[in-house]
């Protein structure tokens, strides 16, 4: 199923006509505004920076937000990429989906299978750092058991949410967004009025993390630039809730492109004023929670404690969306008949377009790496560094298929010209990073029962993925090759093109 002809449509094409459900059982509720609001909590700028702030800071000094520009400039060709696949089709299941329309069958199968335990990992290390926004909030002493006791409570939590559907998460994503922007532009506001206000030649200063640039360097690329890697991805949400978004072809490529724009700001603007306002750095260096520091040494104790309890909301949000996109992508291959009980994880709610089962299962999925490892900083590294390696792929995958022709069919959003080349650049950028998070050292591959942990991430799914295929898939994808093509056609011109 699914190689590049004369239509760019998969043969069970899932768009409806606006206002009735998807088909396979989601339904669209999200506006455009919705799913945008979805994607960036996803993303999850503020949180992000909260979170491993002072791990790049701690690399890099505060010349470490050079990062965030350069990994913005190389993550557009990406979000660009993005925008254009999410405008042809806007399904679940995205990154199965796109690779099999463009690359055939066995590519989209693999990418999918991947792509879903990436997926996983996402949510599982959203959930396993949940503990760095509520244990200062709530003046706790962290231990190993209250972060893995926070992250399965989170968990919990948020398979709740799904369990009651996409109506309620919409809605309550929008608020909490709109909070997050409010709270986050008063504290940098007043950061900059009443805050210390070093001289801008802080943005170069190293804070003795080099005496030279090229001993810069290594640390920078370790791990300065690591907080950009860490939110500067999973700007394909947009695409992924694409199924369930009202004119789904128009709102999903404008989410990602807002996003994309919004985190670049919001980020940016955060990581200027903090840098700026840092009373001294030696002791920002050495504090457990930089971020807190700054702001307490600048405003009374109680901004400090709203911007905890709004990183808090922003955590728990960011890792819903995570633990959604994966239950959807679960769903959609399921719903393909693509993953092992497939009959059951494509099972949905009537009527409220909620897939239960997936949601059960990648619940459970999602708490046993809390039994292997109870290090936030093993599950954080290796997830993005999976991510970065799908992501390479598919950029192939769609530059093979763009000298091949496509794309044949007219979309709301398009590259034109500048498709080829903005995808060659695409391809350069996530290689380059992907063997950069690859890479062999301790602080973004640090090695985990005598393997570095990416390699594991990577590996076992594939090495059970190769097992399933060559066992069950490799039969189906080729009885599905024998289906006449006709009626794949005729299947795309029935359903129509989405109002």
């Amino acid at each position: 199923m699914g190689t590049l002809g004369r239509s760019d449509r998969l043969p069970g094409d899932y768009r409806p006509d606006e206002g009735t459900p998807a088909r396979g059982g989601l339904v669209r509720a999200l506006t455009g505004f919705g799913n945008w609001a979805m994607t960036y909590s996803g993303i999850g700028v503020s949180a992000g920076l909260f979170e491993l702030f002072g791990f790049s800071f701690g690399f890099s000094g505060p010349a470490m937000i050079w990062g965030w520009p350069l990994v913005a400039v190389g993550t557009l060709t990406v979000v660009l990429m993005w925008a254009e696949l999410s405008s042809h089709y806007p399904y679940a299941g995205v990154m199965y989906k796109w690779p099999t329309i463009l690359g055939g069958g066995t590519t989209g199968w693999f990418t999918g299978w991947l792509y879903l335990f990436a997926n996983i990992a996402l949510a599982t290390s959203s959930f396993a750092v949940v503990w760095l926004g509520f244990v200062p909030l709530l003046g706790l002493t962290y231990t190993v058991k209250l972060g893995v006791l926070m992250a399965l409570l989170t968990l919990v939590v948020c398979a709740a949410l799904n369990l009651i559907g996409i109506k309620l998460l919409g809605p309550l994503t929008e608020r909490a967004v709109l909070l997050e922007l409010t709270v986050v532009g008063l504290v940098l506001i007043l950061l900059l009025i009443f805050g210390h206000h070093n001289s801008p030649a802080i943005y170069v200063s190293s804070a003795g993390t080099g005496a030279t640039f090229g001993k810069w360097l290594p640390g920078f690329l370790g791990g300065g630039m690591f907080v950009a890697l860490w939110v500067f991805y999973f700007f394909e949400t947009a695409g992924t809730l694409g199924e369930e978004t009202l004119t789904a072809s128009k709102n999903a490529p404008r989410a990602v492109m807002r996003s994309f724009i919004a985190t670049f700001i919001v980020g940016g603007l955060t990581l200027l004023v903090f840098i700026l306002a840092i009373p001294h750095v030696g002791a920002a260096m050495k504090s457990s929670s930089p971020i807190v520091y700054i702001i307490d040494a600048a405003l009374p104790g109680a901004f400090g404690k709203i911007y905890l309890a709004v990183i808090c909301l922003v955590i728990l949000l960011g890792a819903n969306v995570a633990f959604t996109a994966a239950t959807r992508h679960m769903y959609s291959m399921a719903r393909d008949n693509q993953l092992p009980f497939s009959s059951f994880l494509s099972r949905t709610r009537p009527g409220a377009g909620v897939p239960w089962a997936s949601v059960i299962v990648v619940a459970v999925i999602s708490a046993i790496p809390f039994i292997a490892s109870q290090s936030f900083a093993v599950i954080v590294t290796g997830a993005t560094a999976f991510f970065y390696a799908i992501y390479f792929g598919v950029m192939v995958v769609t530059l093979r298929a763009r000298l091949r022709g496509w794309p044949r069919e007219p979309a709301p959003f398009s590259l034109g010209k500048w498709g080829i080349p903005v995808n060659i650049i695409a391809v350069v950028w996530t290689g380059v990073m992907a063997v950069n998070l690859f890479w062999f050292r301790a602080a973004t591959n640090p090695v985990f029962g005598g393997l570095h942990v990416a390699f594991w991430m990577v590996g076992a799914p594939l090495a059970v993925g190769l097992a399933y295929w060559a066992l069950v898939q490799r039969r189906r994808l080729h009885e599905a090759a024998r289906v006449p093509a006709e009626t794949g056609a005729t299947e795309a011109s029935a359903t129509g093109a989405e109002g």
